[in-house]
């Protein structure tokens, strides 16, 4: 959420595991963001992924570019409040893909909405909150979702130099399929230790409440992985 500064930027890769009533799948997902200013950022996400039970191993399922722009930076002392807005598409180019949720791996799907958050030395804040706009995930039928996150961090650690520090998530998601009585909403817990310029992170979503007959949401899903910063 918030700019590290002209010419800096992160690296991460995740490793994920989703289990749906219709399929399981694993994913390997590799995603970088560079600051081309102190307010205008972009990213660019290549997931793999392969079916369980697939004899295929790891395929390149779309292509993810989005880019942020910072519309507010208010500092006070010891926290800061940013405001961001946010646009994203995803290319498709897997030879076949036919249920991959929206709120994750999208097909043809492009995003745009906004982000606002506070951190501070004792807890940090972010909400996500946009429409995603998915074209073929059946044949010839578009859909329109809106997606709301709601993100708490907890730093378990006081601040020290080299960095050191835990930090505790606690993340709220909430999909509704705008022309379809079709919504979920999801709850995930997570732990993040940074070491200097390293972060090792783990996370665990799982689903509280479906409304509407849609399957193909994931029931569960877990994951962890490393992030850089350059």
């Amino acid at each position: 959420m918030i700019m590290l500064g002209q010419g800096n930027g992160t690296s991460r890769v995740l490793y994920i595991y989703s289990n749906a009533d219709r399929f399981n799948a694993r994913y390997i997902m590799p995603t970088i963001d560079y600051n081309l200013t102190n307010k205008i950022s972009l990213e660019l996400g290549l997931p793999f992924q392969q079916y369980i039970g697939s004899s295929k191993n790891f395929k390149l399922s779309d292509i993810m570019i989005s880019g942020k722009y910072q519309n507010l930076k208010v500092d006070f002392h010891g926290k800061t409040i940013r405001i961001s807005s946010k646009i994203g598409h995803s290319f498709y180019v897997a030879k076949q893909h036919g249920h991959i949720r929206p709120s994750g791996t999208m097909i043809w799907g492009s995003y745009g909405g906004v982000i606002v958050g506070m951190e501070s030395l004792k807890l940090g804040v972010i909400g996500d909150f946009g429409f995603i706009y998915v074209r073929d995930i059946f044949p010839q039928q578009n859909e329109t979702f809106f997606q709301g996150k709601l993100s708490f961090g907890f730093p378990m650690l006081k601040p020290i130099f080299p960095i050191r520090q835990l930090n505790l998530y606690l993340e709220s998601e909430l999909t509704k399929q705008i022309n379809a009585t079709s919504s979920v909403f999801y709850l995930a817990p997570g732990i993040q230790y940074v070491f200097g310029e390293l972060a090792f992170e783990f996370f665990y979503q799982r689903q509280i409440l479906q409304y509407g007959n849609n399957n193909y949401y994931p029931n569960e899903t877990f994951g962890g992985g490393l992030r850089f910063i350059y």
